[in-house]
């Protein structure tokens, strides 16, 4: 018998169902822009709000690169491309180590890696 199947355990079950089941319904959601989607979109939201109040608000951008070794001067491409400075860039990247983060860099933001992730099935 697991931890996860005693009696004491059990709404570590039920939460993580709920967890899994907003995260899917998340996930379901997501949709993928062209980059001139992406600046048709940004442009309505700055037209539709003032521009002075549309700087002071946090925009983010997150993407799973599949390989920062091979894709990260594509994704820097691609930023250029869009109309926006975003107040945050997150990467999901498993296999590069911290030492390698002066390696890359973007103009105008600081760059923070994690440990490699040892277990990673890639």
């Amino acid at each position: 018998s697991s931890w996860q199947d005693s009696d004491e355990n059990k709404h570590y079950d039920d939460c993580m169902d709920e967890n899994a089941n907003k995260i899917s319904e998340i996930l379901d959601a997501c949709k993928a822009f062209s980059i001139k989607e992406v600046n048709k979109l940004l442009s309505e939201n700055k037209i539709s709000a003032k521009a002075a109040e549309c700087d002071k608000l946090l925009s983010t951008y997150f993407l799973n690169v599949d390989g920062n070794f091979t894709n990260f001067d594509l994704l820097c491409a691609e930023l250029k491309c869009i109309n926006h400075k975003f107040s945050a860039i997150g990467i999901a990247e498993t296999n590069t180590p911290p030492n390698v983060s002066t390696t890359y860099q973007m103009p105008n933001y600081n760059a923070l890696y994690q440990d490699i992730i040892n277990e990673s099935k890639k």
